[in-house]
């Protein structure tokens, strides 16, 4: 793992209750990862991803039709889509994942660096950024992109 190529769909850092940390391939690969470890803010922010990543991979235009791609052919589909677009879920580089170009445009206040720890499920008056002199603990990549 390259530290500035972290990439969401092959690194592992969704944490899964009993199996620890697994990439996005691996839970579109592995029927027994169910229970997605971390608080209620994380969990629903996880399946909202996957159900994006799930509408993204296939288009599904009535009940008959999803009757017949079943669940199988879905998680096929998904895993297809996730290697032909692997190279839009970096969390680092010239196009990383989900981030938000405008933080990139903040100023350096007083030498100190935007800490990316920006919660966006949060009502905005709750919305928080914090500076990395504020930040009491390291985070690896799979914690940063979780």
């Amino acid at each position: 793992m390259e530290s500035e190529r972290f990439n969401l769909v092959t690194e592992p850092w969704i944490p899964i209750v009993g199996k620890g940390r697994v990439s996005l391939m691996d839970v579109f690969s592995d029927d027994s990862l169910i229970d997605i470890e971390g608080n209620a803010i994380q969990k629903l922010s996880m399946i909202k991803l996957m159900i994006a990543i799930a509408q993204a991979s296939v288009r599904i235009p009535d009940d008959v039709s999803w009757k017949d791609i079943g669940k199988e052919g879905l998680a096929d589909r998904v895993r297809r889509y996730l290697i032909s677009h692997k190279d839009c879920f970096y969390l680092y580089g010239d196009k990383p994942f989900l981030q938000i170009p405008a933080i990139k445009k903040l100023p350096d206040i007083e030498g100190k660096q935007i800490f990316i720890d920006y919660i966006p499920d949060l009502a905005s008056d709750n919305d928080s950024l914090l500076w990395k002199s504020q930040d009491t603990h390291h985070l690896d990549d799979a914690d940063k992109a979780l």
